[in-house]
């Protein structure tokens, strides 16, 4: 569903038949279940890689990027999606997406950018970091201006409120670019820059997946009434 790896851990010296069903006969011995549904004992492969914490990590993550289905990353409507995805859930950076206007890209426009935020994240799931997208250039002006989001849309930007700091990505919009962005954020080679206002987060509606209705500009007749030019 998008959470990552799970880990799990079995006493095979007690769970003789489920160790028999899966061909254990050493210890550690460490299965591996690709990502998906409907998965059963012949799902399982051995793995061979190193022992260290580390490694069999980057390993599980390696395969979530592989074959897991990418997280669905919600959109920030409110302070408590806020809440909900970037402190409570233990998350140390929050990773907000900026994106255009539904005017200006359409339904397809906008899914195409949403599919983009979810392979570019499968690179750091199982990291502590929050994600969330919301339309830039609307409704959330004052979270726009606390975190430098000040030159068009889409935009990544990433803040810890921990810290009172934020990072925000220069290049453009797509998998690569944005994976290179959250792995080097990891490794500490990114700048970050002091936040001066505390993010506010306005509430809004949700999107409702359809393509936006284009606003009619009312004429000043309309508004001034007929016979408006003759005073």
């Amino acid at each position: 569903h998008g959470a990552g790896a799970i880990l799990g851990v079995v006493d095979a010296t007690i769970e003789a038949d489920l160790a028999t069903e899966y061909d254990v006969s050493g210890f550690p011995t460490i299965k591996l279940f690709p990502g998906g549904v409907g998965k059963s004992s012949s799902s399982a492969v051995d793995y061979e890689g190193g022992r260290e914490k580390e490694e069999i990590i980057r390993y599980m993550l390696e395969e979530v990027d592989r074959s897991g289905v990418p997280k669905e990353i919600p959109e920030l409507t409110d302070a408590t999606v806020m809440e909900e995805t970037c402190v409570m859930e233990g998350s140390n950076l929050c990773v907000l997406f900026a994106l255009p206007h539904i005017l200006e890209t359409g339904a397809e426009g906008r899914n195409k950018y949403r599919e983009i935020m979810g392979e570019a994240t499968r690179a750091v799931r199982g990291m502590s970091f929050g994600f969330a997208w919301f339309e830039g250039g609307s409704e959330q002006g004052k979270l726009e201006n606390a975190l430098g989001l000040n030159f068009g849309f889409p935009a990544v930007v990433a803040y810890s409120n921990k810290k009172g700091v934020y990072i925000v990505q220069r290049e453009s919009f797509n998998v690569g670019n944005i994976r290179r962005f959250l792995t080097s954020i990891t490794m500490g080679k990114q700048q970050a820059f002091p936040i001066d206002v505390v993010p506010v987060v306005k509430t809004v509606e949700p999107w409702d997946g359809k393509d936006g209705i284009p606003f009619e500009e009312e004429s000043l007749e309309d508004i001034m009434g007929e016979g408006w030019d003759e005073f």
